[in-house]
């Protein structure tokens, strides 16, 4: 019997039975880390040695072939390559075709007759001056060279009578002639050299300068019925056969592969290098390597990451996914990877967890990328800096139009790469750097759509509370603080004044503003299970306490930390939100009660744990904001509002707000919550600044006159700190 209640002493206790569970919730994110990482490092080595989901040979035109190269089988194929190149010899031995205007010709020998026909006319007329008739001539054929203007208007008439003639003559000779533009200078020159050598120089000068002007080409190129031509030239030839032996020789050791040579290859399967296995195993390690040392990263810097495995994998499976993509796009047009939005991740792992994590992230995801690059120092620059500015950008997102500040910052860092490559590399063709800038805008656009887009989901993955979640439940018309407001106001009021406090601390600190805003409003929601219990909304001045033994007040006020966690989960209100619930009072004692029931106990021995908090301590820097700007507002307004109490001048509140951050320190309670001596620092002089400005002492009004004039102005108040 005596062995039989020892056991089940024991094993009430629960001392035996929760070491198992110890261990494995040691060990669990040990192991997901394990075999994330092992998944990671196989995705990885396969993305980076494989060729997925593309034809893109390993081998190409223009490498020099390493080894002889034998064909392992006999092969009959259509060669596309000697197809090619044998239509594209029939299509050019075909000409151009050109159109004929007939009429061309006779149009320009009229138009000829009828300017030969009105210079005579101006030459007829005496009244008129060289000058004027030379202006004239000038007129009715335009851009003549002055000297043939001037030898128009001045040769005797039975030489122009002559120049008409020849003329003439040379014109109809040429009027049916099928003239190409590539001719018309032939052509030219044939009818200069026809004309009639017994004329004088002049006369020639003149008969040379009209013909050129009305011997015109009259065959227009026919692009369209050219191509066609072509075109069929090209349909009728038939597609070359080609054979290859077995092991016959397709390439020697040395020589420079043809698109004939790898198209061989491709037809007996041998396009393709085989798989080295010292490729492979140089790879993995590589690949091991970095994700080792992000994973021990992690687990010295994220702890709260590392030891959730749902939030570990969705890291690690974000890292797979920009080396897939990129992959897959690398083999695609030029420009197509500077649109890759690797952005993307860094974001959302910016946002939702944190900045540091993010950019181990950058610099995990753009060394796994590099080989992909084949050492393109652009390419592996471009990644980091615009990874890197998303991570900057999307840092602090406290408003949905941040995400797209974020996205701009990813373009301009691009951008800055782009140009700054472009200018290294002396390369200043605007043509080829355009679709490349157009390409970067695009990447910070498509980032900061898809951060938006995917934050909800990752924030479920992750267990994450998003921006839009927490500007969701700040709403004044959430139920739980219409019920804080309508049930217990003097709670809420206290509620909104740590939010204050705790939300410019936070800024103080590089911590989350939003966050710490929001939890402070839920950070007392227990409190509406009984808020009579609490002096905040005892209106009346009766304090239930003085009718209450220590032990129930204290058991009455430490379960509205229990009772706002169950409230938080009944309204679904987010996990983030729910540790400020939990962790504002950490697991300090009620020294008030404590003392009373060692009083009551004419000061023997009594046990702290039923006066004090379950915790656990504040776990981020956001939930200790949210301890000490509760316990400092607390302590300031008891030691204003108290009935024996004096005004308390700003030395003093400082020094209030001092003793309450120092008594937290020496209690321990900031130990887990990765705040430095810095922050402390600072936080201390936001609230000192921020209570002084609530509780400073204000004017008091004279009480025996209502003498306006006895009154003090709102001037005299204002001065004086009211």
């Amino acid at each position: 019997m005596a062995s039989s209640a020892s056991a089940e002493t024991n094993t009430s206790s629960g001392s035996l039975p929760r070491l198992p569970a110890i261990a494995a919730r040691r060990w669990l994110p040990i192991l997901a880390a394990v075999v994330g990482g092992l998944v990671l490092v196989a995705a990885a080595t396969t993305i980076l040695t494989l060729d997925i989901g593309t034809d893109r040979p390993a081998l190409s035109a223009g490498e020099v072939a390493e080894t002889t190269i034998l064909a392992p089988r006999r092969a009959t194929y259509v060669s596309q390559v000697q197809t090619r190149a044998l239509r594209a010899e029939a299509a050019g031995q075909v000409g151009d075709y050109s159109d004929y205007d007939a009429s061309l010709l006779r149009r320009l020998r009229t138009n000829a007759t009828e300017a030969l026909n009105a210079i005579g006319d101006v030459r007829k007329a005496g009244d008129t001056t060289t000058a004027e008739r030379q202006r004239q001539i000038a007129a009715i054929i335009p851009n003549l060279p002055a000297r043939s203007v001037a030898l128009m208007a001045e040769l005797p008439d039975a030489d122009w009578l002559a120049v008409t003639a020849e003329t003439s003559r040379i014109l109809d000779n040429h009027i049916a002639q099928r003239i190409h533009e590539d001719e018309l200078a032939d052509v030219h020159g044939q009818a200069v050299a026809a004309i009639n050598q017994s004329l004088s120089s002049d006369q020639i000068a003149v008969v040379s300068v009209l013909v050129r002007e009305y011997i015109q080409e009259n065959l227009i190129y026919n692009a369209v019925a050219t191509e066609e031509a072509r075109q069929q030239a090209r349909d009728a030839v038939q597609p070359v056969t080609a054979t290859v032996e077995l092991s016959e020789v397709i390439v020697r050791a040395g020589e420079t592969l043809t698109e004939d040579d790898i198209e061989a290859l491709k037809a007996v399967g041998l396009s393709r290098r085989t798989l080295r296995l010292e490729l492979l195993l140089g790879t993995a390690l590589y690949v091991g390597l970095l994700v080792s040392l992000f994973l021990y990263y992690v687990s010295i810097f994220q702890p709260a990451t590392f030891s959730q495995p749902l939030q570990l994998t969705g890291v690690l499976a974000s890292i797979v996914i920009p080396l897939f993509v990129t992959k897959l796009v690398l083999p695609t047009t030029h420009w197509a990877v500077y649109a890759i939005p690797l952005a993307t991740g860094a974001m959302v792992l910016s946002s939702l967890l944190a900045p540091r994590l993010a950019f181990a992230w950058c610099a995990a995801t753009v060394l796994l990328l590099a080989p992909l690059y084949n050492g393109n120092l652009e390419l592996i620059t471009l990644s980091f800096a615009t990874t890197a500015a998303g991570a900057l950008g999307a840092r602090r997102i406290e408003r949905m139009h941040t995400f797209f500040v974020a996205g701009l910052l990813v373009a301009v860092a691009g951008l800055v790469i782009v140009v700054a490559f472009r200018l290294l590399n002396q390369d200043y063709d605007l043509v080829a750097m355009t679709p490349l800038v157009l390409a970067t805008l695009g990447n910070g656009a498509l980032a900061a759509v898809l951060t938006l887009g995917i934050s909800g989901l990752a924030g479920i993955l992750f267990g994450a509370t998003t921006t839009m979640q927490l500007l969701e439940w700040a709403h004044p018309g959430q139920t739980l603080l219409r019920r804080l407001a309508l049930e217990a106001p003097g709670t809420f009021h206290h509620s909104m004044l740590v939010a204050n406090l705790a939300e410019q601390a936070a800024e103080r600190i590089g911590g989350n503003p939003l966050l710490a805003r929001v939890g402070a409003y839920y950070h007392d929601i227990g409190k509406l299970h009984r808020p009579y219990y609490f002096i905040e909304n005892q209106m009346d001045g009766e304090n239930i306490h003085d009718h209450l033994g220590p032990q129930e007040s204290a058991l009455a006020i430490i379960e509205h930390t229990a009772k706002g966690l169950d409230l938080g989960r009944q309204h679904r209100l987010p996990r983030r939100i729910q540790r400020f619930i939990a962790e504002h009072h950490g697991d300090m004692c009620m020294q008030y009660f404590y003392r009373r029931a060692v009083e009551d106990n004419g000061h023997g021995p009594v046990s702290e744990d039923q006066f004090r908090y379950p915790g656990p301590k504040p776990q981020t820097k956001e939930t200790a904001l949210v301890m000490l700007a509760d316990s400092a507002e607390a302590a300031v307004r008891s030691a204003t509002t108290a009935p024996s109490a004096t005004r308390q001048s700003a030395q003093s509140i400082a020094a209030l707000v001092t003793r309450v951050v120092d008594e937290r320190i020496l209690e321990g309670q900031l130990d887990d919550s990765t705040l430095t001596l810095r922050d402390l620092k600072s936080i201390k002089l936001s609230l000192t600044q921020q209570l002084q400005g609530i509780y400073h002492p204000r004017i008091e009004y004279p009480k025996t006159t209502t003498d306006p004039a006895r009154l003090p102005s709102p001037d005299a108040e204002r001065a004086a700190g009211g």
